[in-house]
């Protein structure tokens, strides 16, 4: 067995908690197939994700980012949610308070349906609380002219 380390602190020691740093750290690969890494956006932190060749999974596993995609969608995600990006997709990501993501990259990947995130499914759950995140709030919000 081996123990992976993900805390803020150790993805970017020299930078931690500094307003505006983003750090990203691999954490595990299997021959190619997939990636999985870990980024953590410090205060005030942003960073363009760019279209990969394989679909993108991007899991908020501490904090609050804001993503903004395609046709002016933008999307608050919690600590809980995440989201997969298609191979030809992009986004910018955002976070006023910090977060961790675990970021997951598969040329064989699609979202199940068992995690989407639908209204019938989610409708008033609350995500627990965080350290960084004493309010409890749902998995996501969304404004702009796309679909949830």
């Amino acid at each position: 067995m081996q123990v992976l380390h993900f805390t803020p602190g150790c993805l970017d020691p020299d930078g931690f908690r500094k307003k505006g740093t983003v750090a990203a750290m691999p954490l595990a690969a299997s021959c190619g197939a997939s990636e999985i890494s870990c980024v953590y956006l410090a205060p005030g932190g942003s960073v363009t994700v760019s279209p990969a060749t394989s679909a993108q999974l991007y899991l908020v596993v501490n904090g609050q980012v804001t993503g903004m995609f395609d046709r002016n969608l933008r999307i608050e995600i919690w600590a809980g949610a995440g989201f997969v990006l298609e191979a030809s997709e992009s986004c910018r990501l955002e976070s006023t308070a910090g977060a961790v993501l675990i970021a997951v990259e598969s040329a064989e990947m699609t979202a199940n349906p068992c995690g989407l995130s639908l209204p019938e499914r989610v409708g008033g759950a609350a995500v627990a609380a965080f350290p960084e995140q004493p309010v409890a709030h749902k998995g996501w919000t969304c404004s702009g002219s796309g679909s949830q």
